[in-house]
């Protein structure tokens, strides 16, 4: 984004920032495997996944050091944030192994890479206008312990 450095000062940043987050995601999948040991499970899973993003963009400094100049004139949106929220639908995908550790404790190591596409966004309007677009996917690595309820209790 322009206005992201500081020009007088070479190498030093701006008062200009751009953020780009998640505050949730969820998924619906099937899961198969196939029992490599007595007691372990290999298995892929894969479905649908949705995900809560958060573009943002702060104007804080004046052009043409920063890129603010806003519809009153140069400076006018200083100080100045301007946020975009979607939830997205895509897709996942991944595998892992899951281990009977005693009893019916269960223990899981699990990978699924997600990607949701791409994320259009404007934020300010008018002379500060930021169009951009974001291709959105991610890596999750999950470690779980888990109680099987019901069934036969292991000695």
């Amino acid at each position: 984004i322009p206005g992201a450095e500081n020009l007088v000062q070479l190498g030093s940043p701006g008062n200009d920032t751009v953020t780009i987050k998640d505050s949730w995601d969820a998924s619906a999948r099937a899961r198969a495997g196939f029992l490599i040991t007595p007691n372990m499970l290999l298995y892929a899973t894969g479905g649908a996944s949705w995900i809560h993003l958060e573009a943002s963009a702060f104007c804080g400094s004046v052009n043409p050091i920063g890129w603010c100049r806003g519809p009153a004139g140069p400076g006018s949106n200083v100080g100045t944030t301007s946020t975009v929220t979607t939830t997205r639908i895509g897709w996942t995908a991944g595998g892992g192994i899951e281990a009977m550790l005693w009893s019916n404790w269960l223990a899981r190591i699990e990978y699924r890479y997600s990607d949701y596409g791409t994320f259009g966004y404007t934020l300010f309007s008018g002379l500060d206008a930021i169009a951009a677009e974001t291709k959105f996917h991610t890596h999750t690595a999950l470690v779980g312990v888990a109680y099987r309820f019901g069934g036969p209790v292991l000695p």
